[in-house]
């Protein structure tokens, strides 16, 4: 029996000179929370759209007859850059509105308009000029060069 006491007496020497307050505190103490890693999930997936330009040098201006003026034709080639087909692209091609077909990706379609006299002294084409379709970039649908004519015909 006395080694039981002397035991429990040893315990409560030791549990007196811990400092109790500490020994709580540890056992308190609250865990650390384990962190979770949640994805971010974009407001909307990217789209994939066409995107309808006009290339480099894609664009040429031809005379009937004489040369330098008289009937002729504009024409311009409008490329589809993007992802997607574009579907049915309407255009202006120095102020007449032309209707080419769908543009699949990575292709091109042609807008042709004659006139009946010249010369001309530029070429000015816009792409979906009403903004009916919805592209990767809109800010390349505009293109203009002015160029001095030549002379008439004689």
């Amino acid at each position: 029996m006395k080694k039981g006491w002397i035991t429990l007496a040893g315990l409560a020497v030791l549990l007196i000179g811990c400092q109790p307050a500490r020994l709580f505190q540890a056992i308190r103490a609250t865990p650390t929370p384990t962190p979770v890693f949640t994805p971010a999930i974009p407001a909307e997936p990217p789209q994939e759209l066409p995107n309808l330009t006009v290339g480099g040098y894609s664009w040429a201006v031809s005379y009937e007859g004489c040369p330098w003026g008289g009937t002729g034709t504009v024409r311009a080639v409008v490329w589809n850059d993007g992802r997607t087909a574009s579907g049915e692209v309407e255009v202006e091609l120095n102020g007449v509105r032309v209707t080419l077909p769908g543009i699949p990706p990575g292709s091109s379609a042609e807008a042709a308009v004659r006139f009946d006299s010249g010369p001309l002294g530029g070429v000015s084409l816009k792409i979906d000029p009403n903004h009916r379709i919805l592209e990767s970039n809109e800010e390349d649908n505009e293109f203009h060069i002015s160029f001095t004519p030549p002379p008439q015909c004689e």
